[in-house]
C-alpha cells in the first residue's frame, strides 16, 4: 500500500514483538530473500492484489501450513489493511506522536539491513531462532 503511516506502525509493533531489522526489511525486498513462512505470506498478499483471489494450490498450501481458520483471518486482514491503506494515503494521515517520537528507529528499505541480531530497549520477548 506504500502507506508511511501503516509501515511505521507495523515496524514499531514488529520490533516490540522481537523482530529484527533484517527480517523487517526483507518484507520490502524480493520474495526469495524472505524466510519461508514470510515468503508464503507475502506471496499470498501479492496474489490477492494481482488476481483478487487465491489459486487452489496457494489455498491448499495455506490450509496445510496454517489451518483453515487462519486462512480466513489472513484474507480478512489483507482486505482490511488494503482498505485502511487507501484511506490513510488518500487523506495523508500524519503519524501519531508516539510513533513520530520513535521515528529515528523506523527502518526504511535501504537502512540497516544487516543480519546480526539486534535488541531494542522496549522490545518484547525475542525468538533467537530467527
Amino acid at each position: 500500500m506504500k502507506s508511511p503511516y501503516e509501515w511505521s506502525h507495523h515496524v514499531v509493533r514488529a520490533r516490540n514483538l522481537g523482530m529484527y531489522n533484517a527480517r523487517i526489511a526483507s518484507t520490502r525486498s524480493r520474495p526469495d530473500a524472505l524466510e519461508a513462512q514470510d515468503q508464503l505470506l507475502a506471496g499470498v498478499v501479492d496474489e490477492l492484489f494481482q488476481s483478487s483471489r487465491l489459486r487452489t494450490v496457494t489455498q491448499s498450501r495455506l490450509v496445510t501450513t496454517l489451518g483453515l481458520k487462519t486462512v480466513f483471518d489472513l484474507l480478512a486482514t489483507v482486505g482490511f489493511h488494503s482498505t485502511l491503506g487507501y484511506l490513510l494515503n488518500t487523506f495523508e494521515t500524519a503519524l501519531d506522536e508516539d510513533i513520530k517520537a520513535d521515528s529515528t528507529r523506523i527502518l526504511l528499505p535501504s537502512e540497516n539491513t544487516d543480519t546480526k541480531k539486534e535488541s531494542f530497549p522496549h522490545a518484547g520477548p525475542t525468538d533467537q531462532s530467527e
